[in-house]
């Protein structure tokens, strides 16, 4: 392909992300017939089987699944126990394939049909938050949110119901500049490092775990960077160091701590092995339980820089960095809001 981009820099289109997306999964046959599902909330494992379940009643013959082999889509395959699984096969997409199947119109996996003509299911995930009207729930302002992520406790969500919210403390991250980012390690192109920079050190990372009562599932609703053990009395969106303040995008499902020299190091390795984080994923077999995951990789062994990765939510999505400051206004910690908790209309 032709760009206008200077002869070996690659062309890098950026774009304003924002919530405002829906979520849907499409089938198409041979013979033109069209499937069409759209959501308001991001797509899980749950979500995927039911959609594949409608096209199987909807559809004669066989049907072949091809996953992208994002991580996300390790555990959405144990999930896929379909009524008819004897009319189900699955498969992993070539890497050599993937990127072009996630450049289309965010397309995570494929189910064809091989009997009779095939399907195409493209399953976007993009994640929105909407009221349940009428229940007498309420949603939060974004510092009610945020405090209660902080604090931890339970809450009677008006999108999902009853949560109670516990913390987990899954690593420590190196910071060998003190530049953080947070963004999508597999897929997305990452974001700059923020503008506020922290002193080069270690610091805990801690999980904010949803169990949420009305599907006994559990999610990652927050993760923080630990800088004091201040307590966070305001909240300030991060601004990145070009100047920009926009949220960072998720396409694998997962989202990570990580210092810019880290960042770095991943880039270099990922020169010499496209894999090297898929394969460190495979070895490790990230932790968790049912739900959500995390994983602590070295990037570097001289600086000991690594990345602490973690579920994202329920999965792709755009996603929020905020600066907690203390009373003196110092920062206290790095927190993302991984959008489980309804956000006010």
């Amino acid at each position: 392909m032709r760009t206008w981009a200077p002869r070996g820099q690659t062309p890098v289109l950026r774009v304003k992300l924002t919530h405002d997306h829906l979520s849907a999964s499409s089938g198409i046959t041979l013979e033109g017939r069209l499937f069409l599902q759209v959501r308001e909330q991001s797509y899980d494992g749950a979500a995927v089987v039911g959609f594949l379940r409608v096209l199987l009643r909807k559809i004669p013959g066989k049907v072949l699944v091809i996953w992208d082999g994002a991580p996300i889509h390790k555990g959405q395959r144990g999930h896929l126990e379909l009524p008819q699984a004897g009319r189900a096969g699955y498969s992993v997409l070539p890497r050599s394939q993937r990127a072009a199947y996630s450049g289309y119109s965010g397309a995570r996996a494929v189910a064809a049909q091989t009997a009779g003509g095939a399907g195409l299911c493209s399953l976007l995930r993009r994640g929105v938050w909407t009221e349940r009207p009428g229940d007498g729930r309420r949603s939060m302002s974004d510092a009610e949110r945020l405090a209660l992520l902080w604090e931890g406790g339970e809450w009677d969500d008006p999108e999902i119901g009853p949560v109670v919210l516990s913390y987990r403390t899954i690593g420590d991250l190196v910071l060998p500049s003190g530049r953080i980012i947070t963004s999508d390690p597999f897929l997305c192109q990452s974001p700059p490092a923020f503008a506020r920079a922290m002193l080069p050190g270690t610091y805990p990372i801690r999980v904010v775990i949803a169990d949420i009562e009305e599907t006994a599932d559990q999610r990652v609703a927050s993760a923080m960077l630990l800088v004091t053990d201040h307590l966070p009395v305001q909240w300030e969106r991060a601004a990145h160091a070009d100047g920009t303040v926009e949220p960072y995008g998720v396409d694998a499902g997962f989202a990570a701590f990580l210092d810019e020299a880290g960042l770095q190091a991943l880039e270099a390795r990922e020169d010499d092995s496209p894999t090297y984080l898929q394969q460190r994923v495979e070895e490790q077999d990230p932790h968790g339980s049912f739900g959500w995951a995390w994983l602590d990789a070295t990037l570097d062994e001289d600086s000991r820089a690594n990345l602490i990765a973690f579920t994202s939510g329920w999965g792709d999505g755009v996603y929020w960095a905020y600066w907690g400051l203390d009373a003196d206004s110092n920062v206290a910690c790095l927190m993302t809001d991984l959008g489980i908790l309804t956000r006010q209309a």
